[in-house]
């Protein structure tokens, strides 16, 4: 393998992303779309002299998204055992969001066992080689900031003919994205794992030996179902999860995940007897199960306001229609409507006639009132047992498919 030294910075996008060589493979081979490329880099704030992050023997598949854009572009010009680093604008990073992450994801960098120092190599021996793929964050990225890379590119491979690795793969970028909560870029590549294993899993029977490949396979495509609903979850598309959760429970009914993230989805919703179906299956399972005892919980208070509310609700409606105050104040207009049209239409008519006729259009308005009252009474109670009917018929519909 020739080597070459380090190279001027390079223009890869305009003033936006630049790339510098400093140990160059005399190669002509680069990764192309669809190429499976792992390496090693740390990431630098702008002018900032220790990383961000570090991530050792990760994988990406170029043409997916896996990375952000300056990352990915640097990488299809790089070869295997290429260092190098790359500069890129906030435009073609994080943009103008920036990126947080959880506290539960950074870790201290006395734990690492690698150079925290941006002028010495992005790993070293230990590092290189070992299989471990690990991501290790230590700062947020503030908005509109600059970024600064440096990569080390360890193998170009091609996963066409491994659906296993493959599904893997899009699960643990979907993680990655997941840790950073980005989370509708999670779902997508869980999305792609779970499009990977469609049409292997539709075609054979669900009826595998646990030490099998098909096991495997199928348990790494369960992970991105659920995983994929847990995203929607957390940008509040129930409907999108009540989907995922379906599918996933179709083919494994007794998953506890999916079962749990269904109860959620379906409490979300006010499906609350789904919701309780769900939860009483994971009792049958597991009847301490934490994560159960706090949904059951929840659903027991939301069924709670809901009876409160729709009382309350339904009183007011009552209230309104039939009670005394309302009737009266009904008569009253009627009575000032009336009195307003005999003053037009009767000025020559003497007062006793006047008198006679008020008290006729009296009676009858009243009377017309009081049958509008039933009659709207009549009507609200065949909506209202319709609507019942109606809701009756999808639950079982529902339940039953």
């Amino acid at each position: 393998m020739d080597l070459e030294g380090e190279t001027e910075w390079q223009s890869l996008m305009g003033d936006d992303i630049e790339m510098k060589k400093i140990v160059t493979v005399n190669d002509t081979i680069t990764a192309s779309m669809g190429t499976i490329v792992k390496f090693s880099y740390k990431g630098y704030l702008q002018d900032d002299t220790l990383p961000f992050e570090i991530a050792n023997n990760i994988m990406v598949k170029i043409g997916e998204g896996d990375v952000i854009p300056a990352l990915e572009l640097s990488l299809r010009h790089s070869h295997v055992g290429d260092t190098f680093r790359v500069k890129t604008t906030a435009k073609f990073a994080y943009g103008i969001s920036g990126r947080n992450c959880n506290n539960s994801h950074v870790l201290s960098p006395t734990s690492l066992n690698v150079s925290d120092s941006k002028d010495e190599s992005c790993v070293n021996d230990k590092d290189s080689n070992s299989e471990i793929s690990e991501v290790i964050v230590l700062k947020t990225i503030p908005p509109n900031m600059n970024l600064e890379y440096e990569v080390r590119v360890i193998s170009f491979d091609d996963y066409s003919n491994n659906l296993l690795a493959s599904i893997n793969l899009r699960k643990e970028i979907g993680n990655r994205w997941y840790s950073y909560g980005e989370y509708s870029k999670a779902g997508y590549s869980y999305s792609k794992g779970i499009q990977q294993g469609d049409t292997f899993f539709q075609s054979i029977e669900i009826n595998f030996d646990t030490k099998s490949y098909e096991y495997s396979l199928f348990q790494s495509y369960i992970s991105c179902l659920n995983n994929l609903a847990q995203c929607y979850i957390n940008i509040s598309e129930f409907y999108k999860a009540k989907e995922v959760c379906t599918k996933l429970l179709s083919l494994d009914s007794n998953n506890i995940k999916g079962l749990l993230r269904a109860a959620k989805a379906s409490l979300a919703l006010h499906d609350y007897e789904e919701c309780e179906l769900c939860l009483k299956i994971v009792q049958n399972i597991d009847a301490s199960n934490p994560a159960m005892v706090n949904e059951m919980q929840k659903l027991k208070k939301a069924k709670k306001e809901y009876k409160i509310n729709t009382k309350a609700l339904n009183s007011k409606i009552a209230k309104h229609l039939f009670d005394g105050a309302g009737a009266e104040k009904t008569k009253q207009t009627v009575i000032q409507n009336n009195d307003n049209n005999i003053d037009k239409n009767n000025e020559s008519d003497g007062s006793a006639k006047h008198t006679s006729t008020t008290e006729k259009n009296i009676t009858k308005s009243t009377q017309s009132t009081q049958g509008q009252n039933l009659l709207l009474m009549v009507t609200s109670s065949l909506v209202i047992l319709l609507i019942s009917i109606i809701i009756v018929f999808y639950t079982t519909y529902y339940i039953r498919n």
